[in-house]
């Protein structure tokens, strides 16, 4: 190896896991170790890679090649993320002991910390913000800090652009004004503030917490939320919509009943990213993001247990709990959102009418989520092989849909990466119980069962025709459909 160029090291080198490379993979060869030491190998380390650790790899060894790693690399770390492997409480003394230790500045090209899903301390968190002030992104998302801690410490960042904390439980011994202060102290010092997510059940986040967010913070452009069910027109009062650049506004766990989006979203006329509650969602809501929101490219309705570090739907399977959208909701987004790109409706009351005005007058679909609803037929599916050739993502699980008309979409949207639906098959084309297939066996009868998936030719006008009957046993004009379904 000794005699290698070093684009062959450096190949090698950026193929190995992050377990190999701390366990001393560095030291097979001594040009190695020295290609390796180059600061641009080593500006991000993310141990929230190391999802799980072989069992020959000795787990104190792990831990040590961590700490190795991080002080050998100290000048030139910018961005530092722990994960569930971190849980040894020494790696996170890196820091120090205790603020006044003398390696203060032993990270000093530190920008972004992500603490997310380790074991971290709130004294741990302490001595890393105090003795690192230029941090300028933090993350704390599931971790054992509580939402008073969490923002205690943010104060001691003045250069903060990002902060996002998520919690999954309550704290038994907090007080809830007490945290509500300590989050209105944030803003005030963190004035550089562009992405705020603060996901809590611990603390009610009212109008108050809201306007002295978008009051001190000019520069934001992502504002999430867990939205309180007192929520009102006067939370935004400070935002100019002729120079706001918020973008990007998520507001979750709403457990009011009303309609409130008529007076949230014309302050923000520049969305591009909206995420709210499926629950309790009504026409006139629906009716305010078609006509505040035209550049929408991104809108997901979340129900309470899913979103993005929670698997969608895991929780509301068991709690039956549903979106309240439905068909005309629907009708009324897409007549003018028509830039949208990702749309999650999972468990809502959409139909299949809804969804081929949808992708007619929404080309450019990349990213759906149909699971959950009931209501969707083989025609959903069929407007969308014809009308979204950019679809690259998509989720129709519990859907009672028979799984030959989910492979055909495959055939048809050839930018596919992720297709996530459940294995079932009509009873009318099952023909009986199924056959299995026995090794001595010849007959091709024997083969055929009721899980074969069938090959259906998408080139033919089949489709068409379905989708053509569709649309006018519901009325639906010619002058909607492509000049190929018009033809057909």
């Amino acid at each position: 190896m000794e005699s290698f160029p070093d684009e062959v090291l450096l190949r090698i080198f950026s193929e190995l896991s992050l377990v190999d490379l701390i366990c001393g993979a560095r030291l097979v060869c001594w040009r190695w170790y020295n290609i390796s030491k180059d600061a641009s190998l080593w500006t991000n380390v993310d141990f929230s890679e190391i999802h799980h650790i072989e069992s020959g790899k000795d787990l104190s060894k792990v831990h040590h090649g961590m700490r190795n790693l991080l002080f050998s690399i100290q000048s030139s770390l910018r961005s530092l993320t722990f994960g569930t492997a971190c849980h040894d409480g020494g790696i996170f003394e890196l820091f120090g002991s205790s603020y006044k230790y003398t390696y203060k500045s032993r990270f000093p090209a530190l920008r972004r910390l992500d603490y997310s899903y380790s074991s971290v301390s709130s004294r741990n968190l302490r001595i890393a913000v105090i003795t690192h002030p230029e941090i300028e992104e933090l993350y704390l998302c599931h971790t054992r800090i509580s939402f008073s801690e969490a923002m205690v410490e943010a104060v001691h960042l003045p250069n903060l652009k990002v902060l996002v904390f998520s919690d999954s439980s309550v704290c038994l011994n907090h007080d809830m004004p007490l945290a509500k202060f300590k989050a209105l102290r944030v803003p005030k010092v963190c004035t550089k503030l562009e992405v705020v997510a603060l996901l809590t059940i611990q603390v009610d986040l009212d109008d108050e917490v809201i306007q002295e967010f978008t009051r001190h913070c000019p520069k934001l452009k992502s504002l999430s939320l867990t939205c309180s069910s007192s929520l009102s027109a006067d939370a935004f009062t400070f935002i100019n919509t002729s120079t706001s650049c918020i973008t990007n506004l998520e507001l979750k766990d709403r457990r009011g009943t009303e309609p409130y989006l008529h007076f949230v979203l014309p302050y923000f006329p520049h969305l591009t990213h909206l995420a709210v509650n499926g629950q309790f969602v009504h026409l006139k809501d629906c009716t305010a993001i078609a006509d505040c929101c035209p550049n929408l490219q991104e809108l997901l309705f979340r129900i309470d247990g899913s979103g993005n570090d929670v698997p969608e739907g895991l929780f509301d399977h068991f709690l039956n709990i549903t979106s309240s959208l439905c068909g005309l909701e629907l009708l009324k987004i897409a007549e003018k959102c028509k830039n949208l790109r990702k749309l999650h409706v999972p468990q809502s009351n959409i139909d299949d009418e809804s969804v081929v005005f949808l992708t007619q007058q929404c080309p450019y679909l990349e990213d759906i989520n149909f699971s959950g609803c009931h209501r969707l037929s083989k025609i959903s599916l069929l407007a969308l092989s014809k009308n979204s050739p950019n679809l690259r993502k998509l989720h129709f699980q519990e859907n009672n849909v028979d799984h030959e008309h989910l492979m055909n979409i495959l055939l048809k949207c050839r930018k596919l990466q992720e297709v996530y639906f459940d294995r079932k098959k009509e009873a009318k084309l099952a023909g009986g119980p199924p056959q299995r297939f026995s090794p001595g066996s010849t007959s091709s009868e024997s083969i055929k069962d009721a899980d074969d998936i069938p090959f259906i030719d998408m080139t033919t006008s089949d489709e068409d025709n379905v989708l053509l009957s569709f649309r006018q046993s519901k009325g639906q004009p010619l002058a909607l459909f492509p000049l190929s379904l018009q033809v057909a």
